[in-house]
């Protein structure tokens, strides 16, 4: 299976429907478009993680310089 999966609406799925999807199948990351389509991302790997982790850490540094808030 290549992600992000889409599956176009389906008709009568409630939120609650949605939640309920989302716990039973908890290994997906699953969302929905404001079409109602459901989207199955890929995980992010390492490099996702470290690069969110050295701009969190530069704005921090950043920030501390700045005092901007």
């Amino acid at each position: 299976m290549e992600l992000p999966l889409k599956i176009r609406s389906v008709a009568g799925l409630t939120d609650e429907m949605f939640f309920d999807l989302c716990q039973a199948n908890s290994q997906l990351f699953l969302e929905r478009d404001k079409e109602g389509n459901i989207i199955a991302m890929a995980p992010t790997g390492s490099d996702t993680g470290n690069y969110n982790f050295e701009f969190g850490f530069e704005l921090g540094i950043w920030n501390r310089k700045t005092k901007a808030g």
